[in-house]
């Protein structure tokens, strides 16, 4: 049901062998992700998701809320 406290548990495999684990509890209806960056993140990336976050800002206060999904919204935030 909506609000019930979940259990999840995330493992990733070391490159020097081994893992590496994390007990989570998110709840039914929360957003929940996770990223992995290993190579670092180019100016130009940034810039693509701030013009992306520019786009949404400005669709949002003049309520074009056509295309836009939470997804979306949620995750470049998450990014950047």
């Amino acid at each position: 049901m909506m609000g019930q406290e979940l259990q999840s548990t995330t493992s990733i495999t070391k490159v020097t062998g081994g893992w590496h684990s994390g007990n989570n509890k998110p709840v039914v209806g929360e957003f929940y992700a996770f990223g992995i960056d290993l190579q670092g993140v180019s100016a130009k990336q940034l810039e693509t998701v701030k013009n992306r976050m520019e786009t949404v800002k400005t669709q949002l206060e003049t309520q074009q809320f056509e295309g836009l999904t939470k997804d979306g919204i949620v995750g470049d935030m998450l990014y950047s």
